[in-house]
């Protein structure tokens, strides 16, 4: 484990957190933790505002999630739980599908075509 700082705020002491040998993602997004790793070099700069102490598909899961910041840090933190126990199978499924488009859109502002080029390739030929 190799231990960060996150701060809670300016006028509150720094809390430690401790680098998860899983990430808060699990294995639940196999299609994003598929992708992701693949493309680092391009998402790197789009999830350059998250912990880098954080992995790297917990990362883009903040950035195109928001909401799921808090649950993220507060897992980091070793207050949380992981992804796997605040949704169901279903939601995940959905999630990770999902997560492909909005991640091909940041790519695709990052790096004109490749956004478009890769989801056509994940929507696989196209039948007649």
């Amino acid at each position: 484990m190799v231990p960060s700082v996150a701060m809670r705020g300016p006028t509150q002491r720094p809390r430690p957190q401790v680098r998860q040998e899983v990430p808060f993602t699990g294995s639940c997004l196999p299609l994003t933790a598929e992708l992701v790793p693949q493309l680092e070099s391009v998402i790197t700069p789009i999830v350059a505002s998250t912990p880098q102490a954080w992995h790297l598909v917990d990362r883009v899961v903040a950035i195109l999630v928001p909401s799921l910041k808090n649950d993220i840090s507060r897992f980091y933190a070793g207050e949380g739980n992981p992804m796997s126990e605040i949704f169901r199978e279903h939601q995940l499924e959905h999630l990770d599908q999902d997560l492909l488009l909005l991640l091909f859109g940041q790519i695709e502002k990052a790096a004109p075509g490749l956004g478009r080029l890769l989801q056509g390739r994940a929507q696989g030929p196209k039948t007649t």
